[in-house]
């Protein structure tokens, strides 16, 4: 497995992380005219599905290969962003984004791990290596400022994460599955 691969993983999976939380916010003042204090609401959601995401997924992940996991749930974090794209209603900007939160929450513990399983000898220099690609969650946040300032709305915003979801969905196919 290429290590830059998962490296760009971890970049990816923190990018939507910080993404989600600061478009679902946005989402809901732009969408459905929410007040900007109501619209904070949006991220104690994603919080807590992710909190639920991990709680949950800690007890599939001692039943199910990692990758597969991994599989099932970028699959579904697609479709969440697929949902998101088109929800104008507040629940369902709230459902979408708590799937998000709930489907991402174990992605980089998984990636983190095949990254260590690839060359275990090089086990300090491989989780360096990951941990500095957390910056991710410095760099996707402008990017999609940019594309929705491009666009004139946070689709753009939206499609910058799409982009990162599909990266996990290709590198969730590339990881081999153990059984």
């Amino acid at each position: 497995m290429n290590i830059s691969l998962l490296f760009l993983g971890i970049f990816f999976v923190v990018g939507v992380d910080v993404g989600t939380n600061i478009v679902a916010p946005k989402m809901l003042i732009e969408r459905c005219a929410y007040a900007v204090q109501d619209a904070g609401y949006a991220s104690s959601v994603y919080f807590v599905c992710r909190t639920a995401g991990a709680f949950i997924g800690t007890m599939f992940l001692t039943r199910i290969s990692g990758v597969t996991y991994f599989r099932i749930n970028i699959i579904a974090a697609i479709a969440s962003i697929v949902l998101l794209f088109s929800a104008g209603l507040a629940p369902l900007i709230m459902c979408a984004v708590g799937l998000i939160g709930f489907f991402c929450s174990s992605i980089f513990s998984i990636i983190y791990s095949e990254a260590l399983k690839t060359n275990p000898e090089k086990g300090n220099e491989i989780s360096g290596l990951m941990i500095m690609g957390v910056f991710g969650g410095a760099v996707i946040p402008p990017a999609m400022g940019l594309c929705a300032d491009a666009i004139g709305n946070q689709c753009g915003s939206l499609i910058i994460i799409s982009a990162c979801l599909l990266y996990l969905g290709y590198c969730a196919l590339r990881l081999k599955a153990k059984a």
